[in-house]
């Protein structure tokens, strides 16, 4: 085997592995599902938003949620009861989001509001965290064999 096999071997090993680490920090699959895709659609005219394009906070936030939000119906515990988190729901709190993203809690909580208030998100909050629904999700994250039908 060539150095340049050998590295190109290595190279593929290394982002498997890290590919399998990232994906146990998965918040969808919980690294449960290496083979699945775990993507979400991000549109193009997201550009044009002047909420989620004001600063690198709001971009980054937006798209951690985007991307935390489940994609199919899952049981969780929230305000002590079991309820169904839907598609475009994710339980979390402003300190995790604060940390995953280097960002101050107080800036979390107010780019939050203001997705809120824009009718972007809506929250529910408890003492241990909140529970955060992405408005329109499924109009722009459901399968493509659905759009396809619905063009029709």
């Amino acid at each position: 085997m060539t150095l340049i096999e050998n590295l190109n071997k290595k190279d593929a090993v290394s982002r498997q592995k890290n590919a399998e680490e990232f994906c146990g920090l998965c918040p969808v699959c919980g690294g449960k599902d290496p083979s699945s895709l775990c993507f979400v659609k991000i549109y193009r005219n997201i550009l044009h938003n002047p909420v989620v394009w004001k600063d690198a906070e709001h971009t980054a936030i937006w798209l951690y949620l985007m991307l935390s939000a489940t994609d199919k119906k899952r049981a969780v515990l929230f305000k002590g009861n079991g309820i169904s988190l839907m598609s475009g729901q994710l339980l979390t709190n402003r300190e995790t989001i604060a940390i995953q993203l280097n960002v101050s809690a107080s800036k979390v909580q107010r780019v939050l509001t203001l997705f809120e208030s824009k009718k972007m998100i809506q929250q529910e909050s408890s003492n241990k965290g909140r529970l955060i629904t992405i408005c329109n999700w499924l109009k722009y994250q459901q399968p493509e064999d659905d759009q396809e039908a619905q063009e029709y």
